[in-house]
This record gives C-alpha cells, sequence and structure tokens, in this order.
C-alpha cells in the first residue's frame, strides 16, 4: 500500500513538473486550439459574413433551434460536445498517443518529443480507434440513460437528482479505469488490442483506487465548467446567452490541464510499476 501511494505521488509531482515542457504540453495545446475553433464556429455561424452555410449546416445536423438568437446558444454546449466527440475520435486520440509517448520518453530519460511518437500513434489508431469507440458508446448510453432509471425517483427532489449526478460520474471514472492503461501499453509496451485491455484490466483490479483518482482527480476539474454548460438554457434567462460561450472557454481550459494531468501521471505509475507484465 506504502509502495503503490508513494508512486502514485511521484506520478503527480513528475507530472506536475512536466508541465511547463513544449513537447509534453504541445500535443494538447493543439488540440485545445482545435476546440477553440470549434467553439469560434459556433458562435460566428450565425453572422452574415460567412455567407449563412455554417448555420444551415447545424440546422440540418441539430435542428432548426441552432439558427434561431438566444436558442442558438441554448443549444451550443450540446453542438459543441457532439462535435468536440468526433474531433477526439478522429484527431485527439493520436494527439494522447503521441504524448504518452513523450512521457514516456521524458520518464525514461531519452528526451523523445511528441513528434517522435506521431507515426507510431498513426500506425496504432486502429486499436486506439476501436477503444476509444466501445468506452465512448458505453459512456455516452450511461449518462443518457442511468437518469432515466432514476427518475421517478429524483423526480422534485434536487437533493435526490445531485446524487444521481455524482453516482453517474463515479461510475464513469470507474469504467473508464478499467482502460486507463491501454494507449500505454500500445504506445510504449507495442502490445496487440487484447493484450492491451487485458494489461490495464489487470492494472485497475490490483491498483483499483490509485487508478480511480489518476482519472477521478483531473476530472474534477473540469466538472464545475461542465456543469455551467449544461444548464445552458438557465444561464440565457438569467445572463446574456453569449455567457454560454464563456464557459465553454473555460471548459477548454479545464480539459486542457485535466488531460495533461492524465496522460502524464498514468503514463508515470503504469511505467514505475515494479515487474511490468
Amino acid at each position: 500500500m506504502l509502495e503503490s501511494l508513494n508512486r502514485f505521488v511521484a506520478a503527480w509531482l513528475a507530472t506536475i513538473r512536466a508541465m511547463i515542457l513544449p513537447a509534453v504540453v504541445g500535443p494538447f495545446a493543439a488540440l485545445a486550439l482545435l476546440q477553440g475553433l470549434v467553439l469560434w464556429f459556433l458562435v460566428a455561424a450565425p453572422s452574415p459574413a460567412l455567407g449563412g452555410w455554417p448555420i444551415e449546416v447545424l440546422r440540418a445536423w441539430f435542428g432548426p433551434a441552432a439558427g434561431h438568437y438566444p436558442a442558438h446558444y441554448a443549444l451550443m454546449p450540446f453542438m459543441f460536445f457532439r462535435i468536440v466527440i468526433v474531433l477526439y475520435g478522429v484527431i485527439g486520440i493520436v494527439v494522447y498517443g503521441a504524448a504518452t509517448g513523450a512521457f514516456a520518453g521524458r520518464i525514461a530519460g531519452t528526451g523523445t518529443g511528441p513528434r517522435g511518437f506521431v507515426g507510431t500513434a498513426v500506425g496504432r489508431y486502429v486499436p486506439m480507434f476501436v477503444i476509444w469507440l466501445v468506452t465512448t458508446a458505453v459512456v455516452l448510453f450511461g449518462i443518457s440513460r442511468l437518469p432515466d432509471l432514476f427518475a421517478n425517483w429524483a423526480f422534485g427532489s434536487p437533493r435526490r437528482e445531485v446524487f444521481i449526478d455524482i453516482l453517474t460520474r463515479i461510475m464513469v471514472i470507474a469504467f473508464m479505469s478499467l482502460w486507463a492503461y491501454t494507449t500505454v501499453a500500445l504506445i510504449v509496451e507495442r502490445a496487440s488490442l487484447f493484450g492491451a485491455v487485458t494489461v490495464s484490466v489487470r492494472r485497475c483490479f490490483r491498483r483499483p483506487f490509485a487508478t480511480f483518482f489518476l482519472l477521478g482527480l483531473p476530472y474534477l476539474l473540469t466538472v464545475p465548467f461542465s456543469l455551467i454548460a449544461t444548464r445552458s438554457e438557465y444561464l440565457v434567462r438569467q445572463f446574456r446567452p453569449e455567457t454560454i460561450a464563456i464557459a465553454l472557454v473555460l471548459l477548454i481550459i479545464s480539459q486542457f490541464v485535466a488531460n495533461i494531468l492524465t496522460c502524464g501521471s498514468v503514463t508515470h505509475y503504469y511505467l514505475a510499476e515494479p515487474a511490468r507484465e
């Protein structure tokens, strides 16, 4: 237990020290920039200067409300999250794979940056995509269905609604913990898809609390801003609709920090495990 705690603390300290290095921050900064461009596109879509085609695309994808003010802003978090999910599936997993390799290179003392691992990440794209697809589908299904199961029990009780929200988030983190080490196994150990999943699940069951908190603590950084963003209808009624865009900017920044902390700490913790599989 003490040995695991020492490695847990060491992983966090090493990751925090590495956060100032362009080699490990750069990939996630690029991903955050792409998210910012998505947000800019959503904000600027109704502008006549763009010729009207962006808002028509949003209407076709998300319905007629996407073309009306202030409903456009009330719908913006939903549109943003859906587009960013696709962004993560197409580009984000390569970014995460390259950053994992960069962290591993720093831990090994080789000084290898993310550029040297882009080719590796691209070469491992199919297994990483399969893992991302499965986990994302299960998480989205759980987030959408679990509250419905308790809808009658929680109806009219804010405390029960908060309890269900917290329970859902805990279950999401617990599920994602099973897959926490798959990217490290794929990029660093060059494991197969089945091998990476097997190693990750074994590691999770061997160190369940450490794995849970390696994912859970960075996730806590994003919760306040994701809650604000999902309360978009209330924000539109009580404040200027443009407040939604500010909330999403804060969410992008928090996800940027959380991604670095998660990637670095998980990689460090995995590689510091004695007698790795």
